[in-house]
């Protein structure tokens, strides 16, 4: 019997390019790239092929401009527009066409918003997304989506709704709960940027779907089950071709410290307040912030203090003084957007903290018997006996690529779960939790336990109600609670 978690026969896979209002369907390749990134807003490609193997029909469509849709054994991958197209010869390959091109996001990417935009307040975040993607194609609420996990499902061959444990539908609060101030673009701003720091200040993130036809605002999934397995020991064991994990410390503050809108443009004078303790970096082996850290954080006793979700990091690390950053934001006017943008400054550093980078045959998995792509904000069991990494991985980004030297290969760039926090978790995986969240030293010398998550809530109510299965999870909540 195969295994769970197999590697595909590249040789089964077929990449093809079909240029949408043409109807036509290219599928031999000199060589190709696709890269994504969770973090960039438009996915990019690169498709050679010899000359010899177009029809007249085909160079006929292969027009600048020219829509078109990447899949892999017929599972969409990605939907854009040619950029360019670079007609040339050589030895190896003759005469050859190589199509180079972005997501449809790239549009939006490269547009300026109109300066003259005013969004007024009480403005909810599906009405400015709808105004200012119409131009674009993303006309209707319904090219819209907040939760990225039915279209992932989809498109990776995983079925079932997310559910909180519970009971309830996982995912964020609808785009119309978001409320916006008034807002207008900065000059020279592009209008995906525009929207990008918008969306961000409410603790969300903006994609494009793998088919083109909406745009995903979620968070990253960190709770779903893993989609794929890599394994490598020392005896030779893997399913890896290269595989390599880096531990840094560069560019890792001890604690961040904001402030938020005050008209002054400058730290200090903002109102509000918030900060974040690296959960790896500023606190020590028992989980309680550094002393240094903390006579900082004394000074500023009417800051907020946001908690981050994160893993155990087991690596040990040299005592070396603490650095303390200090940030402000002028344009965080309320405590959750302070509090939004500090969480993400952070995330955005400590996520370099540990990065594994793994080069594998073919462009997916098969899992159970069915074939599995590789896909940002997906989960991977790593079982790396070599580096010693032993747990769930979220995968940051997939670069896919065929050549005659390296053959047909995925490279992947995997972060650790919880490393990339945006907003406040709806529902924090119970295994990830740890005494850094809950149970923090207060700068002023006491300790306080983090409220209860939307979670744990629910599950102490039906405990009272008197559900059996809930006083079980209510008495592992308390355990771990202390």
């Amino acid at each position: 019997m195969a295994a769970p978690y197999s590697p595909n026969t590249p040789d089964q896979e077929q990449v093809q390019l079909r240029i949408m209002d043409a109807h036509v369907t290219l599928s031999r390749w000199v060589d190709y790239d696709f890269a994504s990134d969770y973090f960039k807003p438009a996915s990019g490609f690169s498709f050679v092929v010899a000359d010899e193997t177009l029809p007249e029909r085909e160079r006929e469509a292969l027009v600048i401009g020219a829509r078109v849709r990447l899949t892999i054994n017929g599972v969409p991958l990605a939907d854009g527009h040619i950029d360019d197209l670079d007609i040339g010869a050589n030895r190896q390959a003759g005469q050859v066409w190589n199509i180079i091109g972005r997501e449809r996001l790239g549009l939006a990417v490269d547009g300026i918003a109109d300066p003259s935009l005013q969004f007024k307040e009480g403005t909810t975040l599906a009405d400015f997304l709808v105004r200012l993607y119409t131009p674009f194609g993303w006309a209707g609420p319904d090219h819209f989506q907040i939760d990225n996990a039915a279209s992932r499902g989809a498109t990776n061959g995983l079925r079932g709704t997310p559910m909180t444990r519970g009971g309830k539908r996982k995912g964020p609060r609808p785009l119309k709960n978001f409320v916006l101030h008034q807002l207008k673009p900065h000059n020279h701003e592009g209008v995906h940027d525009f929207a990008k720091r918008v969306a961000e200040r409410h603790g969300l993130w903006i994609r494009c779907s793998e088919d083109g036809e909406r745009i995903i605002v979620d968070t990253p999934n960190y709770a779903q089950p893993a989609s794929y397995q890599l394994r490598r020991n020392g005896n030779g064991t893997t399913n890896v071709l290269d595989g390599r994990v880096r531990l840094s410390f560069r560019d890792q503050p001890a604690c961040i410290i904001a402030d938020g809108s005050s008209g002054g443009g400058e730290f200090g004078r903002g109102r509000i307040k918030a900060y974040a303790v690296n959960p790896y970096f500023g606190v020590d082996e028992d989980g309680f912030v550094l002393p240094e850290v903390t006579q900082v954080l004394q000074r500023h006793p009417t800051a907020q203090q946001v908690v981050l979700t994160t893993q155990p990091f087991k690596r040990r690390t040299a005592n070396v003084p603490p650095r303390i950053v200090f940030l402000h934001d002028e344009e965080s006017r309320t405590q959750e957007q302070l509090n939004n943008f500090v969480r993400r400054e952070m995330s955005l550093l400590t996520r370099r903290s540990m990065v594994a980078n793994y080069l594998v045959e073919g462009h997916g998995q098969n899992v159970e018997g069915q074939f599995v792509p590789w896909l940002v904000d997906t989960v991977v069991d790593v079982q790396d006996d070599v580096a010693d990494v032993h747990e769930l991985m979220w995968v940051s980004s997939v670069r896919y690529s065929k050549s005659r030297a390296a053959g047909t290969t995925t490279q992947l760039e995997l972060i650790r779960l919880n490393s990339v926090q945006l907003g406040v978790a709806e529902d924090p995986p119970a295994a990830v939790t740890t005494k850094v969240a809950a149970k923090v030293r207060n700068p002023i010398g006491f300790e306080r336990e983090r409220p209860p998550s939307r979670f744990e809530k629910d599950v102490l109510g039906e405990a009272r109600r008197g559900s059996l299965d809930a006083q079980e999870e209510a008495a592992a909540i308390n355990r771990r609670r202390g």
